[in-house]
């Protein structure tokens, strides 16, 4: 979150981070993955159509989440960076 102060003499930004405590394990990818993938869990339109393609639900239902959840998390690595 950004905010501007301004007035005659000076313009002062502020930027505001949010502090996140990861476990000592745990990257930044691993979090965005993390909330990539309860995304995908939680959208059953979703489960159901990755399980119709894949012919049920199985390990690799949950193996092509945990690929799209790091894709994604790669993506906004890559974006944050800009």
């Amino acid at each position: 979150m950004n905010s501007t102060t301004q007035n005659a003499e000076t313009t002062t930004t502020t930027e505001t981070r949010l502090a996140i405590q990861f476990p000592d394990n745990l990257t930044l990818r691993d979090y965005f993955a993390a909330k990539a993938i309860q995304g995908y869990i939680s959208n059953t339109e979703w489960m159901n159509q990755l399980a119709k393609t894949v012919g049920e639900y199985t390990e690799k239902v949950d193996q092509c989440n945990a690929v799209r959840a790091y894709k994604a998390a790669d993506v906004m690595l890559e974006e944050r960076s800009k």
